[in-house]
Protein backbone atom coordinates (compact mmCIF):
# COMPACT_ATOMS: atom_id res chain seq x y z
CA UNK A 1 0.00 0.00 0.00
CA UNK A 2 1.32 3.43 -0.97
CA UNK A 3 1.86 5.86 1.95
CA UNK A 4 -0.27 9.00 1.71
CA UNK A 5 2.78 11.22 1.17
CA UNK A 6 3.72 9.12 -1.87
CA UNK A 7 0.29 8.44 -3.31
CA UNK A 8 0.43 8.54 -7.11
CA UNK A 9 -1.08 11.35 -9.12
CA UNK A 10 -4.41 10.30 -10.62
CA UNK A 11 -4.89 11.02 -14.33
CA UNK A 12 -8.53 11.33 -15.41
CA UNK A 13 -9.15 11.01 -19.15
CA UNK A 14 -12.94 10.99 -19.50
CA UNK A 15 -14.81 14.06 -20.79
CA UNK A 16 -14.62 17.04 -18.45
CA UNK A 17 -17.99 16.62 -16.70
CA UNK A 18 -17.48 12.92 -15.97
CA UNK A 19 -13.87 13.44 -14.90
CA UNK A 20 -14.81 16.29 -12.56
CA UNK A 21 -17.54 14.19 -10.97
CA UNK A 22 -15.13 11.27 -10.53
CA UNK A 23 -12.52 13.59 -9.02
CA UNK A 24 -15.04 14.86 -6.48
CA UNK A 25 -15.95 11.33 -5.40
CA UNK A 26 -12.29 10.28 -5.31
CA UNK A 27 -11.18 13.25 -3.22
CA UNK A 28 -14.00 12.65 -0.76
CA UNK A 29 -12.22 9.39 0.13
CA UNK A 30 -8.61 10.38 -0.55
CA UNK A 31 -8.32 14.16 -0.08
CA UNK A 32 -4.51 14.08 -0.26
CA UNK A 33 -4.45 12.81 -3.85
CA UNK A 34 -3.55 15.08 -6.75
CA UNK A 35 -5.83 14.73 -9.76
CA UNK A 36 -5.13 15.85 -13.32
CA UNK A 37 -7.97 16.04 -15.85
CA UNK A 38 -7.03 15.53 -19.49
CA UNK A 39 -9.93 14.27 -21.65
CA UNK A 40 -8.83 11.97 -24.47
CA UNK A 41 -12.15 12.31 -26.30
CA UNK A 42 -14.57 15.13 -26.97
CA UNK A 43 -18.17 14.48 -28.08
CA UNK A 44 -19.34 15.70 -31.48
CA UNK A 45 -23.13 15.66 -31.70
CA UNK A 46 -24.62 14.48 -34.98
CA UNK A 47 -27.99 15.06 -36.64
CA UNK A 48 -29.35 11.61 -37.51
CA UNK A 49 -32.49 11.36 -39.61
CA UNK A 50 -34.86 9.43 -37.36
CA UNK A 51 -38.10 7.82 -38.51
CA UNK A 52 -41.36 9.06 -37.01
CA UNK A 53 -42.69 6.07 -35.08
CA UNK A 54 -44.91 5.47 -32.08
CA UNK A 55 -41.90 4.52 -29.96
CA UNK A 56 -42.30 2.37 -26.88
CA UNK A 57 -39.18 3.88 -25.38
CA UNK A 58 -35.61 5.01 -25.98
CA UNK A 59 -32.45 3.18 -24.93
CA UNK A 60 -29.33 4.92 -23.62
CA UNK A 61 -25.93 3.35 -22.98
CA UNK A 62 -24.17 6.61 -22.13
CA UNK A 63 -24.72 10.05 -20.66
CA UNK A 64 -23.69 11.56 -23.98
CA UNK A 65 -26.49 9.66 -25.69
CA UNK A 66 -28.96 11.28 -23.30
CA UNK A 67 -27.60 14.75 -24.07
CA UNK A 68 -27.80 13.99 -27.78
CA UNK A 69 -31.44 12.97 -27.39
CA UNK A 70 -32.15 16.22 -25.57
CA UNK A 71 -30.67 18.18 -28.48
CA UNK A 72 -32.68 16.18 -31.02
CA UNK A 73 -35.89 16.74 -29.04
CA UNK A 74 -35.13 20.47 -28.81
CA UNK A 75 -35.15 20.55 -32.62
CA UNK A 76 -38.75 19.32 -32.60
CA UNK A 77 -38.44 15.53 -32.76
CA UNK A 78 -41.06 13.63 -30.72
CA UNK A 79 -38.74 11.77 -28.37
CA UNK A 80 -40.40 9.07 -26.23
CA UNK A 81 -40.60 9.82 -22.51
CA UNK A 82 -39.82 6.29 -21.34
CA UNK A 83 -36.14 5.34 -21.24
CA UNK A 84 -34.02 2.30 -20.47
CA UNK A 85 -30.53 3.18 -19.22
CA UNK A 86 -27.43 1.04 -18.82
CA UNK A 87 -26.54 2.36 -15.36
CA UNK A 88 -27.59 4.63 -12.53
CA UNK A 89 -25.53 7.64 -13.62
CA UNK A 90 -26.94 7.55 -17.14
CA UNK A 91 -30.40 7.20 -15.61
CA UNK A 92 -29.76 10.19 -13.33
CA UNK A 93 -28.83 12.35 -16.32
CA UNK A 94 -31.92 11.14 -18.21
CA UNK A 95 -34.10 11.90 -15.21
CA UNK A 96 -32.64 15.41 -14.99
CA UNK A 97 -33.52 15.89 -18.67
CA UNK A 98 -37.16 15.02 -18.01
CA UNK A 99 -37.25 11.39 -19.10
CA UNK A 100 -39.00 8.60 -17.18
CA UNK A 101 -36.12 6.24 -16.46
CA UNK A 102 -35.29 2.66 -15.59
CA UNK A 103 -31.71 1.57 -14.86
CA UNK A 104 -30.15 -1.80 -15.64
CA UNK A 105 -27.45 -1.09 -13.03
CA UNK A 106 -24.91 -2.98 -15.09
CA UNK A 107 -23.65 -3.46 -18.63
CA UNK A 108 -25.14 -3.85 -22.08
CA UNK A 109 -26.39 -7.38 -21.52
CA UNK A 110 -28.02 -6.34 -18.24
CA UNK A 111 -29.75 -3.62 -20.23
CA UNK A 112 -31.05 -6.17 -22.72
CA UNK A 113 -32.49 -8.23 -19.86
CA UNK A 114 -34.13 -5.13 -18.37
CA UNK A 115 -35.87 -4.34 -21.65
CA UNK A 116 -36.96 -7.94 -22.14
CA UNK A 117 -38.57 -7.97 -18.69
CA UNK A 118 -40.41 -4.69 -19.33
CA UNK A 119 -42.85 -6.08 -21.92
CA UNK A 120 -42.60 -2.93 -24.01
CA UNK A 121 -45.38 -2.16 -26.49
CA UNK A 122 -44.09 -0.61 -29.69
CA UNK A 123 -40.63 -0.42 -31.26
CA UNK A 124 -37.66 0.96 -29.36
CA UNK A 125 -35.21 3.67 -30.38
CA UNK A 126 -31.56 3.12 -29.43
CA UNK A 127 -29.40 6.26 -29.54
CA UNK A 128 -25.68 5.59 -29.23
CA UNK A 129 -22.21 6.69 -30.23
CA UNK A 130 -20.26 5.76 -33.33
CA UNK A 131 -18.38 3.14 -31.30
CA UNK A 132 -20.11 0.67 -28.99
CA UNK A 133 -18.92 -2.07 -26.67
CA UNK A 134 -22.09 -4.17 -27.02
CA UNK A 135 -24.66 -4.39 -29.81
CA UNK A 136 -27.71 -3.82 -27.63
CA UNK A 137 -29.95 -3.13 -30.60
CA UNK A 138 -28.88 -6.29 -32.38
CA UNK A 139 -29.41 -8.40 -29.28
CA UNK A 140 -32.92 -7.01 -28.78
CA UNK A 141 -33.88 -7.56 -32.41
CA UNK A 142 -32.67 -11.16 -32.17
CA UNK A 143 -34.87 -11.52 -29.08
CA UNK A 144 -37.88 -10.37 -31.10
CA UNK A 145 -38.03 -6.79 -29.77
CA UNK A 146 -37.97 -4.36 -32.68
CA UNK A 147 -35.20 -1.85 -32.05
CA UNK A 148 -34.03 0.92 -34.38
CA UNK A 149 -30.43 1.98 -33.74
CA UNK A 150 -29.08 5.42 -34.63
CA UNK A 151 -25.65 6.99 -34.23
CA UNK A 152 -26.20 10.37 -32.57
CA UNK A 153 -22.65 11.35 -31.59
CA UNK A 154 -19.01 10.58 -32.19
CA UNK A 155 -16.10 10.83 -29.77
CA UNK A 156 -13.24 12.75 -31.34
CA UNK A 157 -9.72 11.95 -30.02
CA UNK A 158 -7.82 14.68 -28.20
CA UNK A 159 -4.17 15.00 -27.23
CA UNK A 160 -3.07 15.06 -23.61
CA UNK A 161 -2.83 18.45 -21.94
CA UNK A 162 0.61 19.91 -21.09
CA UNK A 163 -0.02 19.18 -17.40
CA UNK A 164 -0.82 15.53 -18.13
CA UNK A 165 2.25 15.21 -20.36
CA UNK A 166 4.47 16.58 -17.61
CA UNK A 167 3.05 14.08 -15.11
CA UNK A 168 3.54 11.13 -17.48
CA UNK A 169 7.14 12.12 -18.21
CA UNK A 170 8.14 11.90 -14.55
CA UNK A 171 9.47 8.80 -12.83
CA UNK A 172 6.70 8.63 -10.20
CA UNK A 173 3.79 6.24 -10.74
CA UNK A 174 0.54 7.57 -12.19
CA UNK A 175 -2.81 5.92 -11.44
CA UNK A 176 -5.57 6.15 -14.01
CA UNK A 177 -9.09 4.71 -14.27
CA UNK A 178 -9.87 3.44 -17.78
CA UNK A 179 -13.58 3.22 -18.54
CA UNK A 180 -13.50 1.94 -22.13
CA UNK A 181 -11.32 -0.06 -24.48
CA UNK A 182 -11.04 2.93 -26.81
CA UNK A 183 -9.82 5.18 -24.00
CA UNK A 184 -7.16 2.60 -23.19
CA UNK A 185 -6.05 2.51 -26.81
CA UNK A 186 -5.91 6.30 -27.04
CA UNK A 187 -3.95 6.55 -23.80
CA UNK A 188 -1.47 3.94 -25.04
CA UNK A 189 -0.94 5.94 -28.25
CA UNK A 190 -0.53 9.21 -26.37
CA UNK A 191 1.88 7.64 -23.89
CA UNK A 192 4.07 6.49 -26.78
CA UNK A 193 3.72 9.80 -28.64
CA UNK A 194 4.98 11.84 -25.68
CA UNK A 195 7.65 9.26 -24.71
CA UNK A 196 6.06 8.73 -21.31
CA UNK A 197 8.16 7.24 -18.53
CA UNK A 198 5.84 7.15 -15.50
CA UNK A 199 4.84 3.63 -14.41
CA UNK A 200 1.09 3.24 -14.96
CA UNK A 201 -1.32 1.89 -12.37
CA UNK A 202 -4.52 1.13 -14.28
CA UNK A 203 -7.97 0.49 -12.87
CA UNK A 204 -10.01 -1.12 -15.65
CA UNK A 205 -13.80 -1.15 -15.88
CA UNK A 206 -13.67 -4.73 -17.25
CA UNK A 207 -11.16 -7.43 -18.16
CA UNK A 208 -10.99 -6.39 -21.84
CA UNK A 209 -10.15 -2.75 -21.08
CA UNK A 210 -6.63 -1.36 -20.87
CA UNK A 211 -5.00 -4.49 -22.25
CA UNK A 212 -2.94 -2.53 -24.79
CA UNK A 213 -1.32 -0.38 -22.10
CA UNK A 214 2.12 -1.21 -20.73
CA UNK A 215 1.35 -1.08 -17.03
CA UNK A 216 3.07 -1.59 -13.71
CA UNK A 217 -0.16 -2.99 -12.31
CA UNK A 218 -3.74 -3.40 -13.50
CA UNK A 219 -6.76 -3.96 -11.29
CA UNK A 220 -10.24 -4.77 -12.59
CA UNK A 221 -13.31 -3.22 -10.98
CA UNK A 222 -15.72 -5.67 -9.40
CA UNK A 223 -18.67 -3.77 -10.90
CA UNK A 224 -18.86 -1.50 -13.95
CA UNK A 225 -19.40 1.83 -12.19
CA UNK A 226 -17.39 4.74 -10.80
CA UNK A 227 -17.66 3.64 -7.16
CA UNK A 228 -16.16 0.24 -7.96
CA UNK A 229 -13.39 1.92 -9.97
CA UNK A 230 -12.47 4.00 -6.92
CA UNK A 231 -12.47 0.82 -4.85
CA UNK A 232 -10.09 -0.75 -7.37
CA UNK A 233 -7.72 2.20 -6.99
CA UNK A 234 -7.88 2.30 -3.19
CA UNK A 235 -4.89 -0.02 -2.73
CA UNK A 236 -2.64 2.54 -4.42
CA UNK A 237 -4.11 5.65 -2.81
CA UNK A 238 -4.84 4.80 0.84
Amino acid sequence: MVPQSRAPTVLLTRPVAQSARFATALLARFPWVRTVISPLMSPEFLNPILPQRNWGGVIFTSETGVLAAKRIAADGYAMPERTFCVGDQTAAVADACGFRTASAQGDGMALVRLVQAANVVGPLLYLHGAERRADVGGALNMAGIETVSAVCYAQKPQHLTPEAIAVLRQDASVATPVFSARTGTLLAREYMRIAGSAPLLVAAISADVGVDLAVEERRIALWPDAAAMIDAMAFWLA
